[in-house]
């Protein structure tokens, strides 16, 4: 086998000529073979090859083809002007309808005839806000429905942050800090299940390099739970 020889011994040389032309300079001292050397690479130079390899192979390929596909650069140009049509005035942005904060009650926004409060209905702004009270059936009603919402937005809330965090933030109102955990606990679990797609397997090479490529994505999901579990949920009521 003597050309896949050749082809192997220029790949070595190509990695590290230095260490390559040493060994070849030993010589074998008469045996026909000569004992394993241990290579001498660190942990910093695995990792920057191994994203380097990742660079010139296949992600260079995919985007290079991204790029160049027509179907490609037309969806995505389509993808972001939907996502950006609100945004560049091209779509309406008075909403027909809100719902309420205090009693999770649709109301049309459009009926609302004190425009200072927009995030309440009409009775909840009398009756926590103006204060100036409303008639006995319709305040016990009002706050039935208060209880009501408050104690399913809490166990909701609750129940979801429990295995997604951020979800609870989302339904309770804070919708970016929300968000900012979604992405940060789909960040770290994205990592977990493609960790041998996203750069080359390092097991043969550096086995005790892997468990420190957990630690980042360990932390993140830690912080993006307990942030999501442990912080208020609801925004603060004016």
């Amino acid at each position: 086998h003597l050309e896949a020889a050749d082809a192997e011994l220029k790949d070595a040389r190509r990695l590290d000529d230095a260490l390559i032309s040493e060994m070849l300079a030993e010589g074998d001292g008469g045996r026909g073979k000569r004992a394993p050397r241990d290579a001498a690479y660190t942990q910093h130079e695995i990792w920057r090859r191994a994203m380097r390899l990742r660079l010139e192979g296949r992600v260079r390929r995919e985007a290079a083809m991204a790029l160049t596909a027509p179907a490609s650069v037309a969806g995505g140009a389509g993808l972001l002007g939907v996502l950006l049509w609100p945004g560049i005035g091209l779509a309406s942005r008075a909403g027909g309808a809100r719902r309420c904060r205090r009693c999770g009650r649709a109301f049309c926004r459009r009926c609302q005839v004190t425009t200072k409060y927009p995030d309440f209905c009409s009775p909840c702004m009398h009756l926590f806000i103006l204060r100036d009270g409303l008639a006995p059936g319709v305040k016990a009603k009002k706050m039935d429905d208060v209880a009501r919402y408050r104690r399913r937005v809490f166990i909701g809330s609750r129940l979801l942050s429990l295995f997604l965090p951020g979800g609870g933030h989302v339904l309770a109102g804070r919708a970016v800090f929300g968000t900012l955990l979604l992405m940060g606990w789909a960040a770290a679990w994205i990592g977990f299940a493609l960790h041998d797609e996203l750069m080359v397997n390092l097991e043969g090479l550096a086995p005790q390099a892997i468990p420190l490529t957990f630690l980042p994505l360990a932390l993140l999901a830690l912080l993006a739970w307990l942030f999501g579990n442990l912080s208020s949920h609801e925004a603060s009521a004016d």
